[in-house]
């Protein structure tokens, strides 16, 4: 492999996207994607309050969504979260930021 060591396969699972919404099912095909060679476990929009569960649970790191007026990063990683992801929520607030400095350039 060309990338080796630095490419890293960050596997999501869409379980709480999709409506399989168990820490059953996540782990179940987090394990599956850990077998075929995930680095990374991305249980999408999984609940924080599940991270624990989640991370005791599939033997991988797991990456989590920073949302919001959610936990912050810092709190992600005492539930588990060994990475977070901003996903497209940063670029819509950086999006709102410049259409506000447009509409005052007007």
């Amino acid at each position: 492999m060309v990338a080796g060591e630095h490419l890293v396969l960050n596997a999501r699972v869409d379980t709480y996207l999709f409506g399989e919404c168990s820490v059953e099912a996540t782990v179940k095909r987090a394990v599956l994607y850990a077998r075929a060679g995930a680095d990374v476990i991305y249980p999408i929009l999984a609940p924080p309050e599940l991270l624990p569960d989640i991370a005791s649970t599939v033997d991988r790191p797991i990456n989590a969504l920073c949302l919001p007026n959610g936990p912050a990063p810092s709190e992600l990683g005492t539930l588990g979260a060994a990475r977070v992801t901003y996903g497209h929520t940063l670029h819509g607030r950086i999006t709102e930021v410049v259409q506000a400095m447009a509409a005052e350039l007007r």
